[in-house]
C-alpha cells in the first residue's frame, strides 16, 4: 500500500468514528465516551490495595508450627513456618479472648515468606497477665482468603512482677527504720513501692516509690523513738503498675534513755549545791545534763557531765534561794531521755539579822567560816552600794547613824583566794529616836 493509500484509509476511518458520535450525540446518548488507546501500560494496584473476600473460598495449604509466646511485656509474639507456594500472597492474624470465643482479624500480613507478628493490642493496648487465643488464614494474591485456619494457640503478656525476695528491717535505729531486698527476679521489673502501717493487718500507706531494679534499699527516716512499725514491698513495671506486695515484716525503732533516778543534794554551801544522781542502766549513754527548772519559761542548762560523772555544782544560786532541778539522759546517737523526777532545793543564807538603838545598828550572820573567812557588809540606797567595813566573825555594828532614820544592808561573804559569795537579800532597819519605844 502506497503512502497516499493510507492516508485516504484513515481519513475515511476519522470520517466515520466522527459521523458516528455525532449521530450519538443528536440520538441524546450523552453517555458514551470516546476512548483512545494508550501508548503506556496500565499500573498495578499494590497487593495491600487488594480486598479480601472470603467466597469463594480459596483452597490453600497452611501454615505449620504456630507458637506464641508468654512473658512479654504487654505484647504477645507470634511465630510460624511460612508456607512458600506461589498460590499464597499473605496471612491475616486472628484473635479471641477464648479458646472456643469469637476470633476476629487483628493484622494483614502480605508476603508469603512473613514468619513472625507481635500483638501489642492497637489501640486497646494489652494489659499485665492477658491470654489471648490466635490462628492464621492465608490469602490469594486476588484477594481470597482461605476457607481453613491454621491450629490455635495460646499466648500471655507477663503477669505482674511477684514482690522482691528476702525483705528485711532493722531495728534499734535513732528515729529511722533502714529497709533492704533482694532485686526482683522478673524481667518487667522497673522499681519499687515501699509501704508502712502501724498495725500487721495495716492499714498501709505508701512511703516510697523507688525506680529502678537494682535500687534494693531504703531508709524510713523522721520516726519518733521506740515506734513499732510494719512494711512491705511490691515491684512495679515500667507503666508504674505494682504486683502484689510481700509479706510484712517488723521493726522497733531505738529507744530514748530511761530517765535517771535518785537527784539528790551532795553538797551545799552559801551559793552552791552539789547535785548527784545514780548512773543509767544503758551501755551507751554518752552524756548527763543538770537543769535549773523555772516556773515558767524554758530550763537553765546548769551543767553538762560525761557518763562516767554523776553529779554537778550549780554555783549560780542565791543566799535563800529555793531552786529545783532535774537531770536528763543523752546517748551516744543524741537521743535524749525524759528529765528526771525534779528536786527543790532551799539554798542556804546568810540568816542576816540587826538589832538597833539611838545610837547604832549591831548586824549578826551565819558567817560560815571555814569557806568564807571574811565579810563585807555594805549599805545601799538610790545611788548604789557603799561599803561601810569587814569583820571576820559573823557580826558588825554600824555607830554612824541618825536617830529616826531607815538604812539598808547587805553582807557579802568573801573566800580566802578573794571570790566571792552571791550577797545576803537588802536588810531594812529602823533606827530609833531617844524614847521611842520599840
Amino acid at each position: 500500500m502506497t503512502r497516499a493509500r493510507t492516508k485516504r484509509a484513515l481519513r475515511r476511518s476519522l470520517a466515520i468514528v466522527l459521523a458516528l458520535a455525532a449521530g450519538a450525540t443528536q440520538a441524546g446518548c450523552a453517555s458514551w465516551r470516546l476512548h483512545w488507546p494508550s501508548l503506556r501500560a496500565p499500573t498495578a494496584l499494590p497487593p495491600e490495595a487488594t480486598p479480601l473476600v472470603a467466597s469463594p473460598p480459596a483452597d490453600l495449604p497452611l501454615p505449620e508450627h504456630v507458637r506464641a509466646g508468654d512473658d512479654g511485656y504487654r505484647v504477645i509474639a507470634l511465630q510460624w513456618e511460612p508456607v512458600l507456594r506461589s498460590a499464597v500472597a499473605g496471612y491475616v492474624v486472628e484473635r479471641a479472648a477464648a479458646q472456643d470465643g469469637r476470633f476476629e482479624p487483628i493484622a494483614t500480613l502480605w508476603g508469603r515468606g512473613q514468619s513472625v507478628y507481635v500483638d501489642d493490642g492497637g489501640a486497646k493496648k494489652l494489659a499485665d497477665g492477658v491470654t489471648a487465643w490466635y490462628r492464621l488464614r492465608p490469602f490469594a494474591s486476588d484477594g481470597h482468603l482461605a476457607g481453613e485456619t491454621s491450629m490455635v494457640v495460646a499466648g500471655s503478656t507477663a503477669p505482674l512482677p511477684d514482690p522482691p525476695p528476702a525483705l528485711r528491717a532493722f531495728s534499734r535505729q535513732p528515729r529511722e527504720i533502714p529497709l533492704a531486698w533482694h532485686p526482683s527476679h522478673s524481667e518487667t521489673a522497673a522499681g519499687y513501692v515501699v509501704e508502712r502501717s502501724p498495725a500487721e493487718d495495716g492499714p498501709y500507706e505508701v512511703v516510697a516509690s523507688i525506680p529502678g531494679r537494682l535500687s534494693t534499699s531504703y531508709v524510713d527516716r523522721g520516726l519518733g523513738n521506740l515506734r513499732v512499725l510494719y512494711y512491705r514491698v511490691s515491684t512495679t513495671t515500667p507503666s508504674g503498675a505494682s504486683g502484689p506486695p510481700g509479706d510484712p515484716v517488723r521493726a522497733v525503732t531505738k529507744p530514748e534513755p530511761l530517765p535517771p533516778i535518785g537527784l539528790h543534794v551532795a553538797e551545799s554551801s552559801l551559793g552552791r549545791n552539789v547535785l548527784a544522781w545514780d548512773p543509767n542502766i544503758e551501755a551507751d549513754i554518752a552524756s548527763y545534763r543538770l537543769l535549773r527548772l523555772h516556773k515558767n519559761g524554758r530550763p537553765t542548762l546548769i551543767a553538762s557531765v560525761t557518763a562516767d560523772v554523776t553529779r554537778a555544782e550549780d554555783r549560780t544560786v542565791n543566799a535563800g534561794e529555793n531552786a529545783r532541778y532535774a537531770v536528763v539522759a543523752i546517748d551516744r546517737d543524741g537521743l535524749e531521755s525524759r528529765a528526771s523526777e525534779p528536786i527543790r532545793v532551799q539554798s542556804l543564807d546568810y540568816d542576816l539579822e540587826a538589832s538597833s538603838s539611838p545610837h547604832e545598828v549591831a548586824l549578826h550572820w551565819t558567817p560560815h567560816a571555814e569557806e568564807f573567812p571574811q565579810a563585807r557588809v555594805s549599805r545601799t540606797n538610790w545611788l548604789g552600794a557603799r561599803e561601810i567595813g569587814r569583820t571576820s566573825d559573823g557580826r558588825f555594828v554600824d555607830a554612824e547613824v541618825v536617830p529616826g532614820r531607815s538604812y539598808h544592808y547587805i553582807v557579802v561573804l568573801i573566800r580566802s583566794d578573794g571570790s566571792e559569795a552571791p550577797p545576803s537579800e537588802p536588810l531594812e532597819v529602823h533606827v530609833p529616836e531617844d524614847g521611842e519605844i520599840r
